[in-house]
């Protein structure tokens, strides 16, 4: 546990040297994943992709993809997003976000089933270098048809999460 605190404590001095620069222009490439061998499932995996453009100063908006696979489920979809990142000059920036999506899922025991999804988003990217940061969110969605897997297999419209990736910009 102390290596682990000390790896933590000398990642903040070193990120404390890079501030963010999100201004108009920039791209950004944010890669999130999961892989769990051991759920009440089998195995879970889910992969997203998000290319966005800054274009103005803090505010993005671009695509997104997402793939989920488990053993009740198949989940992918693709749609756009939109986001204010509130840039502080320092190492943490906290943003907001909205994502508006189409998903298909498909399972053995459900028929192939399409929705629109509408999600809203709080988070932090930390700035690791001053073109890499780690991004975490919370991320609330409401979709058209219940297509979330929840607790004893049961599927809903609604999905809440927590979201960690890598974000690498592009000047």
């Amino acid at each position: 546990m102390k290596k682990f605190m000390t790896a933590v404590a000398v990642l903040a001095l070193v990120g404390s040297a890079f501030g963010a620069s999100l201004k108009q222009g920039t791209q950004e490439i944010v890669v999130e994943g999961l892989f769990d061998p051991d759920t009440q499932f089998d195995q879970q995996i889910d992969l997203g992709i998000k290319y966005g453009q800054f274009i103005q100063d803090n505010v993005e908006v671009g695509a997104i993809a997402a793939y989920s696979d488990n053993d009740l489920l198949e989940e992918m979809g693709f749609g756009a997003f939109a986001e204010y990142n509130f840039d502080q000059g320092t190492e943490l920036v906290p943003y907001v976000g909205v994502e508006l999506a189409w998903a298909n899922v498909d399972g053995d025991d459900i028929e192939s089933e399409d929705a629109v999804t509408a999600a809203g988003y709080v988070g932090v990217k930390y700035f690791l270098a001053e073109n890499v940061a780690i991004a975490v969110n919370g991320k609330y969605t409401q979709a058209s048809e219940d297509i979330y897997s929840e607790d004893g297999g049961d599927l809903e419209d609604k999905d809440l999460t927590v979201n960690i990736g890598m974000a690498f910009y592009i000047p």
